[in-house]
């Protein structure tokens, strides 16, 4: 028995490392269906690969991969539907655009959970998210920003919630209507291509929503 896995590793940012994450899946019988290489400021690489593994056990083989330092396995989930980028990128956009109104933002947040890895995700409005002290860098420079936190803000899940890392993105770079903030309840940080993901789907959430003043 064969199963279809999304896995999510991090391998040393240097030439042949990819060849061996490969070498190591085909040794255990696997299959590389497709890869996505995310860019991130450091000495190693995150990249997002959808593989079939014989008898599924991805697990054994993360254990595999860090035994001979090949790669570490941040995680990995069973894949429903199509592994295909384009083809999911292309299915959130129709659920936004269907969504309506009322319940676009919500659609959004949900499409951001995806496209990030992410754990949790909302959406506020410029007034909104001018009252949060940490989204202010994000508002100012009209970039993205990545920063850790201990605990994580309470939106994420209430009072008690853990560590991680949150994305802040605005929806456009010189006046944003709305803010993105993106939570991952794990020790990974955010990566510089699921950033650009996050502000691309803003940016089409704002061309879809009525009565945004662009400049």
């Amino acid at each position: 028995m064969t199963d279809r896995y999304r896995l999510r590793v991090e391998l040393p940012d240097r030439p042949g490392a990819l060849a061996s994450l490969a070498a190591a899946i085909a040794d255990v019988g696997g299959d590389v269906v497709s890869v996505d290489i995310h860019d991130l400021d450091a000495d190693y690489a995150i990249d997002d690969l959808v593989v079939v593994l014989p008898d599924g056990d991805p697990e054994a083989l993360g254990v595999r991969l860090a035994a001979d330092g090949t790669a570490v396995l941040q995680s990995w989930r069973l894949e429903v539907g199509t592994s295909d980028s384009v083809v999911r990128a292309l299915g959130w956009a129709r659920h936004v655009l269907q969504s309506g109104v009322g319940y676009s933002d919500l659609e959004v947040s949900r499409a951001l959970t995806e496209v990030c890895t992410a754990d949790a995700a909302w959406v506020a409005s410029r007034t909104e998210a001018d009252m949060i002290p940490l989204a202010a860098e994000a508002i100012s420079t009209g970039r993205s920003q990545v920063s850790y936190h201990d605990p994580l803000p309470r939106q994420v899940g209430g009072d008690g919630v853990g560590p991680g890392w949150l994305l802040i993105a605005p929806d456009d770079p010189r006046d944003p209507a709305t803010v993105a903030f993106v939570a991952r309840l794990r020790p990974h940080q955010f990566t510089a291509t699921e950033a650009a993901r996050a502000m691309a789907l803003l940016a089409l959430h704002r061309e879809l929503s009525p009565g945004v003043t662009r400049s």
